[in-house]
């Protein structure tokens, strides 16, 4: 099966919970009478998606976060090919991540202490 979202050629673990989301940049703000003044700023909406996993091992989740950490040769923005729900179909742009966050440590390794594995790990992908 074709994974979900893959980041400049790196297949993503199947997630839990896949939250597309379509956004427009607004230069605006409200007059005396509360009336919107502004528009619509660029060519047109930006995509985000939103991706958790129940569980996974500490060594997926920092392979995940490898792709975008600079620091070991991931990219700020990578090419990500995704399902947008705008065109019920596959495509492929540039993205940077945003917030990356676990809702904590599943176990450590008794021997050594290691952190084994990490739970409902999340992040999101905005259109660059």
């Amino acid at each position: 099966m074709r994974a979900l979202v893959t980041i400049g050629g790196f297949a993503m673990p199947e997630p839990a919970q896949y939250i597309p989301s379509t956004g427009d940049a607004v230069d605006g703000a409200r007059n005396l009478n509360n009336n919107f003044i502004g528009s619509a700023v660029g060519d047109g909406s930006k995509s985000k998606i939103e991706v958790e996993y129940r569980w996974l091992s500490a060594a997926t989740w920092s392979s995940v976060l490898a792709r975008f950490n600079r620091r070991v040769g991931g990219k700020f923005v990578a090419t990500v090919t995704f399902y947008d729900q705008d065109i019920a179909n596959w495509r492929t742009t540039d993205m940077y991540v945003s917030d990356r966050t676990s809702s904590g440590m599943f176990r450590r390794n008794p021997d050594g202490g290691d952190v084994m594995g990490w739970l409902g790990c999340r992040l999101a992908l905005v259109e660059a």
